[in-house]
């Protein structure tokens, strides 16, 4: 399991059966998984990216299996990325400009969500 503070630049992962123990050395099992941006949501896709929403740089970046951060999309496109879904090949996120009175959801279109992230278009509705 991948865990992030809100408020931290750093990723960390724990195995999920470790936190069904009554060890107190749980903490043991936690591992660094590599520095980001503070994010403010995450998911996986099935090729095993990571995507993390960056509100404070306006951007989504994308965690590569192999380790590799790289820069998904960023820009007045992605004032405030918040939650993530992927269904269909579609990844979704919401898009809150709430001091601007929007919210909108936003899609980036690929055959599968990550496999060609560089060739993603998006669309909103």
């Amino acid at each position: 399991m991948y865990y992030h503070s809100l408020t931290s630049y750093s990723l960390y992962a724990i195995a999920a059966q470790l936190l069904d123990e009554e060890d107190s050395h749980v903490e043991q099992g936690v591992e660094f998984i590599k520095k980001t941006p503070a994010t403010d949501g995450m998911i996986f896709n099935t090729s095993g990216n990571v995507y993390l929403a960056d509100p404070e740089h306006h951007s989504i970046h994308y965690l590569t299996p192999s380790g590799t951060l790289e820069v998904l999309v960023s820009g007045d496109a992605v004032k405030w990325a918040d939650s993530f879904s992927i269904y269909n090949g579609y990844l979704f996120y919401t898009h809150s400009k709430l001091e601007f009175g929007e919210f909108r959801v936003v899609i980036f279109v690929s055959g599968e969500a990550g496999r060609s992230v560089k060739k993603m278009s998006c669309g909103h509705f």
